[in-house]
């Protein structure tokens, strides 16, 4: 299932049904939730993923700050998400897996040009804990 906004065409050419992509919008979020490590991780990001979004379009606040306990690849660890954008890139790596790739031996070094809030270097030292990762974010 990919990505495409609904009416645009994918990557085979398709084009996406609004059903489809809210289907994917609802999976990404179920999937996101069961990320946390323990129930209240789990509430935590199921209040993130579907009573946030709410609360922000009543007026009633929009900001959080949110400290998580998630696991992954057997792993657990803790995560600081500050607001919106930390969510959709925490969906982007942990859940639709955009740095999953195939490789045939494991990397000495992994060079990270623009790694945002840090969640690839995580991801990667998650999957190979004895790698040694360079990472840069210009901002």
């Amino acid at each position: 299932m990919s990505k495409t906004p609904p009416g645009e065409k994918g990557s085979g050419g398709e084009r996406r049904s609004l059903r489809d992509f809210f289907k994917y919008l609802i999976l990404t979020k179920i999937k996101t939730v069961f990320l946390g490590k323990d129930w209240q991780s789990k509430l935590k990001l199921f209040y993130l993923c579907y009573l946030w979004p709410f609360q922000k379009r009543l007026g009633l606040g929009h900001k959080f700050f949110a400290i998580l306990n998630l696991k992954k690849f057997g792993k657990t660890f803790s995560l600081t998400l500050k607001n919106r954008y930390d969510l959709m890139v925490l969906q982007e790596v942990f859940v639709d897996n955009q740095y999953q790739i195939e490789i045939s031996q494991v990397p000495q070094v992994i060079l990270d040009l623009g790694s945002h809030i840090g969640l690839s270097i995580l991801y990667f030292k998650l999957l190979y804990p004895q790698v040694k990762i360079y990472a840069f974010e210009p901002h």
